[in-house]
Order: structure tokens, then sequence, then C-alpha cells
């Protein structure tokens, strides 16, 4: 259900980031609204981490959506906390350290993912040639298709 109403969340346009920017000179509703926001976007984010980290431990393309999701938001609202005085430089570079943790959390996803896909594409060209080397064995004509 999480995962759902991240999806949602994060495909309309972000009013979040529009009401922080500098261009529009925010008022102090718009950017507590803004916050509350992307609050509801990192926690979703966390949750459905902490989730997939039970359900699907380990290396997965739902854990590298969610961190993919994460990072923007939680880069955002981090700067709006600092900018607002309600976070100290301390905690900012706290919060900058983590968002880094995640986005190199992001790229081993990737590595992963890339690396499983190719080794998909190495077994089913295996599985292909065995299966040809097979039916020339048999003698059996059988229609095979062939990897690239």
């Amino acid at each position: 259900m999480k995962y759902v109403l991240l999806s949602l969340f994060n495909s309309s346009p972000s009013r979040a980031t529009a009401d922080l920017s500098n261009n529009n000179a925010p008022s102090s509703a718009n950017a507590e609204k803004a916050r509350r926001r992307l609050q509801t976007a990192v926690d979703l984010c966390i949750d459905l981490l902490s989730l997939l980290d039970r359900v699907d431990p380990g290396s997965s393309r739902n854990r590298g959506w969610v961190l993919k999701q994460l990072i923007s938001p939680w880069t955002k609202l981090s700067a709006s906390l600092l900018d607002a005085g309600l976070i100290n430089q301390e905690e900012f570079h706290l919060r900058k350290e983590r968002g880094l943790q995640y986005a190199k959390e992001l790229v081993i996803e990737v590595q992963t993912s890339v690396m499983t896909s190719q080794q998909n594409e190495s077994i089913k060209s295996i599985q292909v040639q065995c299966f040809t080397s097979f039916d020339e064995r048999s003698g059996k004509k059988r229609r095979t298709t062939t990897a690239t």
C-alpha cells in the first residue's frame, strides 16, 4: 500500500519544490506545508526500505526504486530545515552524510541490477547453446532462438 502511495505521491508535480524555491519567496505557511509534504515522502520511503529489508532482503529493483525516490526529498527537506533554522549545521552535516549513504546504496542497487541482467543474458545464452547441442545429438530438429 505504501509503495502505491509513494508512486502516486511522487508522480504529481511537486508543489513542495515550488513552494521552497527562492524564486517564489515562500511564505512561512507555504514553506511549512512543503516541509510536511517532503517529510511524508521521506517517511514513506524509509518505511518501505524497512519493509523491503524484511520481505526481500538484499539488493533488488524495488529497493533501488525506493532509494531513488528518497534522495531528492531527503536533500530538499534537509536544506529547508537548515534555511528555516530548525536544524543546526552539525545536524545538516549528519543529514547530508546520510543522503550520501542513500546515494551510494542506490549505485550498488543499480550495479547489482545491471549485473543480474547481464547474468540472466549469459544464462539464456548458455541455455540456448545447451538446447541446440542436445537437439543436434538427438537428431531432433527443434526451433530454437539464439541469444545475442
